[in-house]
């Protein structure tokens, strides 16, 4: 017991790697919900509305500078619940199950996740990334059961992978490209812990090119090098709701300053 209180003190259990992620995810909501949403209206007003509103104050160019730097840094989060998928994908003896609970905390989160991006109950264009988590998850399912580099596992993992990204396009899942295409990468090199890191640095920073909030994702990794494997303890209703709640949290908020 001693033996492994020593070894958790030496580096970040999941629950820590998760705590990190969840304060990403509450610096993300202050940008979009409170100073985006409102206080500078952001939703209301045109690009160069908003140009001028920043050069007559500089408050609100202070304000919308920090919006923005905020949801970069949001981006930060992803990596890590990408990280934390693999690994429990890893501890699971169902991946189905696995899979149903992430997808019904993606269909949890649509309507808290909504209220807080845009103010409304629905919004067509858009879902939630936790979407995107959970088709990550079946794309390991079908990477785990063809696991083989013959021809036919990798035209079946090709084509299973193609109508991901299909999917989360046609869904309008936010950074749901940037997900996949990471979720692969950190899936691939699961058993490399050394160029895991690395890797999905370097794969995070390239997938600025879905979307230019993307280039602070790569950060996360300079957290999840001091992983340390164990899993430290958790709530996992408490893991399930956080997000739901931060989001309902910032929809809230956004109410206080409209």
């Amino acid at each position: 017991m001693e033996a492994l209180e020593q070894q958790e003190s030496q580096g970040m259990t999941r629950r820590a790697l998760r705590i990190w992620a969840f304060v990403f995810v509450c610096l993300g909501i202050l940008s979009r919900s409170v100073l985006q949403n409102g206080i500078l209206h952001i939703q209301t007003v045109s690009p160069e509305e908003l140009l001028e509103q920043m050069s007559a104050s500089r408050l609100t160019m202070i304000l919308t500078t920090a919006a923005l730097v905020l949801q970069a840094v949001e981006t930060c989060a992803i990596p890590i619940f990408l990280f934390l998928l693999v690994e429990g994908v890893g501890h699971t003896g169902n991946v189905g199950k696995y899979f149903l609970r992430v997808l019904g905390l993606a269909f949890l989160s649509e309507i808290p996740y909504n209220l807080a991006m845009s103010g409304k109950l629905w919004e067509p264009a858009t879902r939630n990334p936790v979407f995107a988590m959970a088709v990550s998850l079946a794309l390991f399912y079908f990477f785990k059961r063809y696991q083989g580099a013959s021809p036919l596992h990798l035209v079946v993992k090709l084509f299973v992978f193609t109508a991901a990204m299909l999917w989360v396009g046609f869904l309008g899942v936010e950074y749901g490209p940037a997900i996949l295409v990471l979720a692969v990468v950190l899936w691939l090199l699961r058993l490399h812990a050394k160029f895991r890191i690395l890797g999905g640095a370097a794969t995070a920073a390239v997938c600025s090119l879905f979307s230019p909030y993307f280039m602070a994702s790569a950060m996360s990794f300079l957290i999840l090098h001091f992983y340390n494997g164990q899993k430290g303890k958790e709530n996992r209703l408490a893991g399930y709701l956080t997000y739901p709640i931060l989001l309902l949290v910032g929809a809230l908020a956004t109410y206080l300053f409209l």
